[in-house]
């Protein structure tokens, strides 16, 4: 098939792994490899507590208390759910602004809470290391990225630890069904999901919109953004220790169906854009076709397979692994939320 020569270079995903119970000792490897190697090691984080700040009979407004070594930071929720005593699903959204009007109508109307938090109000997306949930991580004397230990972790790990500490909380309101909590993010913020997707069993879905390279995306053959263009611009995303691989690719001891992998066997999601060559659609589709082994396991068959290159119109639903792949440009778009709604509804 057309794909075997993109993924057939790729770093063993199963290894000796020919059972469930073999999986899970091959995934908390997988995950030490790309904490090393990308992301960091997570930091020590806990939730302190929270507060509900305003409640009507719809949306609601919290703030969790996390804490770390050097302190806590408040992190605000904004909450909608259609009514009632319980809803069908529960997103964790990992935003980069306040959910509008028409997609939190799209949500409850849909029978789901959307559970909102903006990421910068976690810890700034530069270099400054000392501010927000970072500075509480890091305490004095870490300022800068180049400051940390060569596998502290990056702010994507900081982003995606607070997903994780929110689907917690969420699990023990009594309106949320624990076993129906989804994970979604954007971009930057579709690798923040697929890391909390791989540390937390929490989430029944995982969401990756447009996450491209570091991502979503296979990194070995990529057309467009690559490890030196992302770790030149956003350091502070990643670990220290991942520019080594700015443009020695094919050295890396993993690619990103690694991490893909770890939301086994739960669904794990994808949403690709047609002009959003800087990502690289194809490369994402790749990565799912390399990840899907890990579902197999489980008796699945992981993403669906195409005799040729996806298309703009092609959804893929039919798998563990749902894709899609518009026509436009690098945005979560409505368009996008009713496909992942549609794939929930289908398979919940």
């Amino acid at each position: 098939m057309w794909y075997e020569p993109a993924i057939s270079s790729l770093p063993s995903l199963l290894d000796n792994a020919k059972t469930p119970a073999e999986w899970e000792k091959r995934r908390e490897e997988l995950f030490e490899i790309l904490c090393r190697g990308e992301y960091g090691y997570p930091a020590k984080l806990g939730l302190l507590g929270s507060r509900i700040n305003s409640c009507g009979s719809k949306t609601a407004n919290v703030t969790l208390e996390i804490g770390a070594e050097h302190g806590s930071h408040p992190v605000e929720l904004t909450m909608a759910w259609p009514g009632g005593d319980s809803v069908e699903l529960t997103f964790v959204y990992i935003a980069f602004e306040p959910p509008g009007e028409e997609l939190i109508k799209l949500v409850t109307d849909s029978g789901f809470a959307l559970c909102t938090f903006i990421y910068k109000n976690v810890t700034s997306d530069d270099g400054d290391m000392s501010n927000g949930l970072s500075g509480k991580v890091y305490g004095e004397g870490i300022k800068t990225p180049a400051d940390r230990p060569e596998f502290g972790c990056g702010k994507i790990m900081m982003w995606a630890q607070t997903a994780c500490l929110v689907a917690d909380w969420l699990a023990g309101q009594q309106f949320v069904d624990p076993g129906r909590i989804a994970v979604i993010g954007h971009s930057r913020l579709g690798k923040t999901a697929l890391v909390a997707g791989a540390m937390s069993g929490r989430f029944a879905f995982v969401i990756s919109n447009n996450s491209g390279c570091s991502g979503d995306a296979i990194t070995r053959g990529k057309r467009g953004e690559r490890v030196a263009d992302i770790t030149q611009r956003f350091p502070y995303w990643f670990c220290n220790a991942y520019a080594q691989y700015a443009g020695r690719e094919e050295d890396m001891p993993f690619d990103q169906h690694y991490l893909m992998a770890l939301s086994a066997p739960r669904r794990l999601l994808v949403g690709a854009a047609e002009e959003d060559l800087w990502a690289d659609p194809r490369a994402s589709y790749l990565c799912c076709v390399a990840a899907s082994p890990a579902w197999k396991l489980y008796g699945g068959t992981g993403v669906e397979l195409m005799d040729r290159e996806p298309a703009a119109g092609d959804v893929l639903h039919g798998g563990e692994i749902g894709y899609h792949l518009r026509a436009g440009e690098h945005r979560l778009k409505l368009e996008d939320w009713k496909q992942y709604i549609s794939y929930i509804k289908w398979h919940m």
